[in-house]
């Protein structure tokens, strides 16, 4: 019963709360071969304030939101860009089909001075529904080999750009990873595409919200190897 009425969740027992306030749910499960019920009062709270960055570039304007449930990569990531840091730094790896990435001040010809905001690398925040879909802005990372914690870089971050999937690369890809989804998390990939074979190794903080052709843009960019051949600029700062 949820709030006195009856409910039907799904097969995993997920319920969408889609309002704030009080809710009071009473659960009927089987355990032992016996009916089982508790009860339960949740409280559901508004979301914080969105923060929404944009991200300038040669080839127009993105737009990301970032998230509320990876509060340590947000709030550093946004503290950054109010500090200019971005600002003149490029896109330095171009891989069509899975990334754009950028915010290296150590390896650039645009390099910047870093003692004015504090730059560490920051423990992971990996989350079940912030995953590697079309547009998901995720912080790169040192491989597992010298990072077995899976510490993300202190500044820089890619975009996901990814692929399609059909019903049948989706089931090969399970098969080959052995991962599990839940229904919507596939619904998800296959309308969107993405990298999910990126799931559970790093840090998804945010989402684009706008400038998909940009992003697609900057991927079809000429490069050598993986780097431009002209250099994407950036400026990073936040949305009024």
């Amino acid at each position: 019963l949820f709030n006195g009425e009856e409910l039907h969740p799904t097969a995993h027992g997920q319920i969408l709360l889609t309002q704030t306030g009080q809710y009071d749910i009473e659960f009927r499960y089987y355990e032992d071969g016996r009916v089982k019920q508790s009860k339960q009062s949740w409280t559901a709270l508004p979301p914080r304030d969105f923060c929404s960055l944009a991200i300038a570039t040669p080839k127009g304007e993105m737009v990301v939101e970032l998230s509320d449930l990876t509060l340590r990569h947000s709030d550093h990531f946004q503290e950054l860009a109010e500090d200019q840091y971005y600002d003149s730094l490029i896109f330095h790896r171009i891989v069509p089909g899975f990334v754009v990435q950028g915010g290296n001040a150590q390896e650039t010809p645009y390099q910047r001075k870093t003692n004015r905001v504090e730059v560490k690398e920051l423990d992971p925040e990996m989350h079940s529904d912030l995953l590697h879909y079309r547009g998901a802005l995720a912080m790169a990372r040192m491989p597992d080999q010298v990072n077995p914690e899976k510490r993300s870089s202190p500044d820089q971050f890619y975009i996901v750009q990814g692929t399609p999937f059909d019903e049948s690369r989706w089931e090969q890809f399970l098969t080959d990873q052995g991962k599990e989804y839940k229904s919507y998390q596939r619904d998800r990939y296959l309308d969107l595409g993405g990298a999910p074979q990126l799931d559970g190794e790093y840090t998804v903080f945010g989402y684009l919200t706008h400038g998909y052709d940009v992003l697609d843009s900057l991927a079809a960019t000429i490069t050598t190897g993986e780097n431009a051949e002209d250099p994407i600029w950036m400026i990073v700062k936040t949305v009024e």
